[in-house]
């Protein structure tokens, strides 16, 4: 599949009258930023843990709280990014488009007009670990609790070796996310969207 080239699709929905389209497209190109964003928070705050210096339990305690939070605001960035290639969807290829306030991924892949190039996809996106992993994590942190999480410090190779992964969340299987994990999962959201948007882009341009 060619790669994605959202300049051109810019081009093409201001040509087409497709401006709402663009919106959705522009959203997440801007929740792709946060969520990079979020990534490098993460690595620098443990990356300045490293460091012990005469303030560092403050330092720790601090920096503790601050992970919490980057990691939170990252998994509901790519939470919103999914919901947005929803918007795509919708707004590009759905007749009759659904309510924009009730679209979902999972109501997407019930739409009887839904091309059949875009299920196996979605299907694709929605059996993956990673995103029942997003899924899982915004639900609980948006209807039921904040995820806190641990930071592990270990102090036996002289530069102290630092860690952090959140406390089990999900309700069938629960789970943990440490760095590693979340870098995956942005990697993921990225990649299995952009592939729904090229499908869409191609799938306008054919129609033209």
């Amino acid at each position: 599949m060619a790669k994605l080239d959202l300049r051109s699709f810019k081009k093409f929905c201001s040509v087409h009258n497709r401006q709402n389209l663009w919106v959705f497209v522009e959203s997440y190109i801007l929740r792709d930023y946060a969520a990079l964003y979020h990534i490098s928070n993460i690595r620098e705050r443990l990356e300045t843990i490293k460091q012990p210096r005469p303030s560092y339990i403050q330092e720790v305690l601090r920096a503790e709280l601050e992970l919490q939070f980057e990691i939170d605001a990252l998994m509901l960035t790519l939470n919103s990014m999914i919901d947005l290639v929803a918007q795509i969807i919708n707004e590009a290829i759905l007749t009759p488009k659904l309510p924009i306030r009730k679209v979902r991924l999972e109501d997407i892949r019930k739409s009887k007009s839904l091309p059949i190039v875009f299920q196996k996809p979605i299907d694709r996106l929605k059996g993956n670990n990673l995103y029942k992993r997003i899924r899982g994590y915004s639900n609980i942190s948006k209807h039921i609790k904040a995820i806190r999480g641990q930071l592990t410090i270990d102090f036996r190779r002289g530069i102290p070796q630092v860690s952090y992964s959140t406390d089990r969340f999900g309700s069938k299987q629960p789970t943990t996310l440490n760095v590693k994990g979340l870098e995956e999962c942005r990697k993921f959201t990225k990649k299995t969207i952009e592939i729904l948007i090229a499908l869409v882009v191609s799938t306008l341009q054919s129609a033209c």
